[in-house]
């Protein structure tokens, strides 16, 4: 199935674009996509992983691991932003063309994945780490912080205003 849903056709009025291309009048500017992905490292696993790395091999030969590691990704990822930007395929568009319709829904699963799990282990490290660090109700928080990161998406994806 290749046809696309409307606003007028959804009664949330959201459209996507799971089984298409993104037409050329729908896609985000340079600057908003890379105003998600410049705060995308912004985040407490970061902080914590990177410190353990320069406290484990000393500053500068730490400091090198994660530029070049960081440098690795930055490509990688660049090159697939390139490829779905000209084409205007999500995902999972790219990832069947690549691996067939069929096969494509391991990639596809292992992401979802991936993202599920991600969310939840920063709920879930905020949560802790406000509680050791503050005291705080280790549950609440984590929770608080769920509802935070979703009230941010949400408010940055436009969706809720």
């Amino acid at each position: 199935m290749t046809a696309t849903v409307r606003d007028s056709e959804r009664p949330d009025g959201i459209e996507e674009f799971e089984d298409v291309p993104v037409p050329l009048d729908r896609r985000r500017s340079l600057w908003s996509v890379s105003a998600v992905w410049f705060g995308f490292p912004m985040v407490l696993t970061c902080a914590i992983f990177g410190g353990l790395i320069v406290h484990s091999l000393g500053f500068w030969p730490g400091m090198l691991a994660i530029v070049t590691g960081s440098g690795c990704l930055m490509l990688y990822v660049g090159a697939l932003s390139v490829l779905a930007g000209r084409t205007g395929r999500n995902f999972a568009l790219t990832a069947a063309e690549t691996f067939g319709s069929k096969a494509a829904a391991i990639p596809s699963g292992f992401l979802a994945t991936i993202v599920i799990g991600w969310f939840a282990f920063q709920t879930g490290m905020a949560g802790a780490i406000l509680h050791d660090s503050l005291g705080w109700n280790e549950r609440l928080t984590t929770l608080a912080a769920g509802l935070a990161f979703v009230a941010v998406t949400c408010w940055a994806s436009g969706r809720c205003r």
